[in-house]
């Protein structure tokens, strides 16, 4: 046997790895990612006059649930991909539950803002 036919056991990549790209995915590119979607697919803006100022509630148009949807969605693709390979199979797990929750959370109050108006009433 030569010293080439040895194999080195790989070490799996530590969770942290995944949750430090989560978040930072999560915060930095999840609600930009979707503004520049629905500007380019010209989706209709929202009025940011307050709900209890409006006569009646908005009307949304279809594509504003689907920009949201796609956006999230392929932010959490590579948590499952990077879950297949035993090496990086931390790594993925912990990406996907940081980017799930934080961008979870970061869905739910932008749209709680742009759907319930957040200009001074």
């Amino acid at each position: 046997m030569s010293a080439t036919d040895k194999t080195v056991p790989r070490r799996p990549l530590s969770a942290w790895w995944g949750v430090g790209a989560g978040f930072v995915l999560a915060v930095f590119v999840l609600v930009p990612a979707v503004i520049c979607l629905r500007r380019y697919l010209d989706v209709p803006e929202l009025s940011a006059v307050p709900s209890h100022l409006r006569e009646r509630p908005p009307d949304v148009h279809p594509a504003y649930w689907l920009t949201w949807m796609f956006v999230f969605t392929t932010m959490l693709v590579p948590g499952p991909m990077l879950a297949l390979w035993s090496t990086t199979r931390r790594a993925g797990i912990g990406y996907a539950i940081t980017a799930a929750v934080i961008g979870g959370s970061l869905m739910a109050m932008t749209m709680s803002f742009e759907l319930g108006g957040f200009a001074p009433s």
